[in-house]
């Protein structure tokens, strides 16, 4: 005999009455192990079965018991037999020792089976909730446990990044302030060359070459994030169109470049220059993985992005309607795992071990800042796609007038410069003398306040450096001076980007900002543009708004 019950109210406390049971009986042990797969199939697994230790043959009752267990293991055995007691240590030997097992001697009472049925179903039910219990406690642990991963992952990530950043976006103003003495003079000497003389084309060269290094700089600020965004709303496919003359040549002969561009896709709201110098140096990526020529394909396209797709690592991003532009390159490929890695600064993508130094990193870096992201397919020999999803415009933008061109003016008396960098200190002395002032020169606060207490009866403007040695910035500079002559205009500078050099600032209008590196044109322009200021009538007192602030 073989019976196998079911609880069909296994939610009825064992008080209430009455309970019910579907019972199966199976004369053999096919018929038996069937019953017990058909109902976990069905999600109704048998909570109890009855089992004849000799049901034909000696011990094979046991055995049948055993292929039980190995079916489901939390099933309850009761194992009836006419033997004595002796009889429970040989079972114990063949099955082991388990709570899930009752020995139960015949003859049966009608009544004990039903009370054993209701305690050993009580228990089954009890012990299954416990267990899917613990499987989702466990669930909950292991997605808990991703979560994190992936938590500290992105810390340890930004932290990084935040490291190279800072490191970056130091040697960038290094750079810029050698950049502004390199390029101010050459632009001096060219305005005096005769043009087409071999001196006027080696300075020409050095402009070039100049020019090249401010790029780099530019690439260092857009990956330390220092930068602030120049937004404008364009077109994706007229502005990467317009970037041929520069990646036809780029490739060489032996690289074709196809577009693949639809019509009438929305715009986007982007810094033209980051965007410019993020599809360069994916087309640059590309260029490096066909050393013996290959195929270069840009393709734009719009699509309306859910949350689920957006990477969990980009915490900018939202749902939305974004661009996806793809670079695809018919080159190398890459594998799995330098797929995981080639995002890194530095990391060796190249063949030989070469490195890939910030291309990518920068990459990414300039499409986050702009709320998207990058992702890739590739396959090693089988080529690349890099796709970088831009969000759409929903509203339009207003394109900034373009500033008119400000006449060469000359002004009086004295100017007080304030630049630690010596010989760029010398460059703006130059330009401020082309445009009548007097000149007076500190290398820090410090110095520049002494000649302010010495002088202050003649200074009529003040240009200083954001960023300076000594412990006075050239805002604290410009406040304990205005502090004495609140109407002195003022000019800074400096190498890193307005939105680091301090928090909160708030700037009264009419002050001018002038990032490096600047040509002397262009500080000629805001000299000018000062002059023009202070020559004009004031009608009313000077309005007060927020030049920019971070917070």
């Amino acid at each position: 005999m073989l019976s196998l019950a079911q609880w069909r109210n296994p939610s009825v406390s064992p008080e209430m009455e009455p309970v019910e049971f579907d019972l199966l009986h199976a004369s053999n042990e096919q018929d038996a192990l069937k019953a017990i797969s058909d109902a976990a199939i069905q999600s109704r697994p048998f909570a109890v079965a009855f089992v004849d230790t000799r049901i034909t043959a000696e011990w094979q009752g046991i055995e049948i018991i055993d292929h039980i267990w190995s079916a489901d293991p939390r099933i309850q055995i009761v194992a009836c037999t006419t033997y004595a007691e002796f009889e429970w240590e040989s079972i114990a030997q063949r099955l082991g020792c388990s709570d899930n097992l009752l020995i139960l001697k015949k003859p049966l009472i009608q009544g004990e089976v039903r009370q054993l049925a209701l305690a050993l179903t009580n228990k089954w039910s009890l012990a299954r909730a416990a267990q899917l219990h613990v499987d989702q406690l466990e669930q909950m642990v292991i997605a808990r446990t991703a979560d994190l991963q992936a938590t500290l992952e992105f810390q340890r990530h930004t932290h990084k990044m935040e490291a190279v950043g800072h490191l970056a976006s130091g040697i960038a103003h290094e750079f810029k302030n050698l950049l502004t003495v390199i390029q101010g003079y050459t632009d001096i000497e060219i305005a005096r060359t005769p043009p087409n003389t071999d001196i006027s084309i080696s300075l020409h060269h050095i402009a070039r070459a100049a020019a090249r290094a401010d790029s780099v700089t530019k690439q260092l600020l857009a990956f330390s994030d220092t930068r602030p965004l120049e937004l404008l709303p364009l077109d994706l496919n007229e502005r990467i169109a317009s970037l041929e003359p520069i990646l036809r040549p780029m490739l060489g002969a032996t690289i074709d470049l196809h577009f693949d561009f639809p019509v009438a896709l929305p715009k986007v709201s982007v810094d033209p220059s980051l965007l410019d110098q993020a599809i360069l140096n994916l087309v640059i990526n590309a260029r490096n993985a066909m050393p013996n020529g290959g195929k270069v394909a840009i393709h734009t396209a719009l699509e309306t992005i859910p949350l689920e797709r957006i990477p969990s690592k980009n915490r900018r991003a939202n749902p939305g309607r974004y661009i996806r532009t793809t670079v695809t390159d018919s080159g190398i490929g890459m594998d799995p795992a330098t797929t995981e890695l080639f995002f890194e600064p530095f990391f060796p993508t190249k063949d030989g071990g070469s490195q890939n130094g910030l291309g990518l990193a920068i990459v990414r870096s300039i499409i986050e800042k702009h709320q998207g992201w990058v992702s890739v397919s590739t396959a090693l020999n089988a080529g690349s796609s890099f796709h970088l999803f831009l969000p759409i415009v929903e509203n339009s933008l207003p394109i900034p007038a373009k500033n008119l061109p400000v006449p060469h003016l000359q002004g009086t008396g004295t100017v007080l410069i304030v630049e630690d960098e010596e010989s760029l200190g010398q460059l703006i002395s130059y330009i401020f003398s082309d445009h009548g002032f007097n000149v007076l020169t500190a290398l820090d606060g410090h110095q520049a306040l002494r000649l302010w207490q010495e002088n202050s009866h003649k200074i009529t403007l003040l240009f200083t450096d954001m960023v300076m040695p000594g412990g006075i910035s050239g805002y604290e500079l410009a406040q304990k001076i205005l502090a004495d002559q609140p109407d002195l205009p003022v000019i800074y500078s400096s190498g890193y980007s307005k939105d680091i050099l301090s928090k909160n600032l708030i700037f009264e209008e009419g002050f001018n900002y002038l990032p490096k590196p600047y040509r002397p044109a262009q500080l000629s322009a805001i000299i000018s543009s000062v002059i023009a200021r202070s020559l004009a009538p004031q009608t009313e007192p000077p309005k007060f708004r927020q030049v920019f602030r971070q917070t």
